[in-house]
């Protein structure tokens, strides 16, 4: 799994900026947006590739919604989550499938090789994040 480039992040940023948090628009919208700091062409496909990791919301085929960061994150973490999971536990010899339950915020590993008596099914909830208040002193 790749992480972000600079280039998504900063197309994430002026979309959101331009755009809102759960507001519809075309790529044509985007595009112009953005090409102050890339190509047209270049804007499409790092839409599509935002599209792809969860960052945005295929409406339709030209229509997207920005999600909100928090919930992308989030989204993104738990598949980066289980795969580093699933990844650790076949280096035990484990046969295990790992999924990413985005709707509960949760991962779930099924263990394979076990006798079905054994099986188990394990969810571990994502730990609440750390909030951080700013106070004035």
């Amino acid at each position: 799994m790749v992480w972000l480039s600079k280039r998504e992040v900063i197309t994430y940023l002026l979309v959101l900026e331009a755009f809102g948090e759960n507001t519809t628009f075309n790529t044509g919208e985007a595009a112009d947006t953005l090409s102050i700091v890339m190509p047209r062409r270049v804007a499409y496909k790092v839409l599509k590739k935002l599209w792809k990791k969860g960052f945005l919301e295929r409406i339709s085929h030209f229509e997207y919604r920005v999600k909100p960061l928090k919930e992308a994150f989030i989204t993104y973490l738990l598949k980066y989550l289980a795969l580093r999971i699933e990844k650790h536990l076949k280096s035990y010899g484990e046969t295990v499938d790992v999924y990413a339950d985005e709707k509960h915020k949760r991962i779930i590993v099924k263990f394979l090789n076990r006798p079905k008596r054994l099986s188990v099914i394990l969810e571990a909830k994502i730990p609440k994040f750390i909030e951080i208040n700013h106070s004035s002193s």
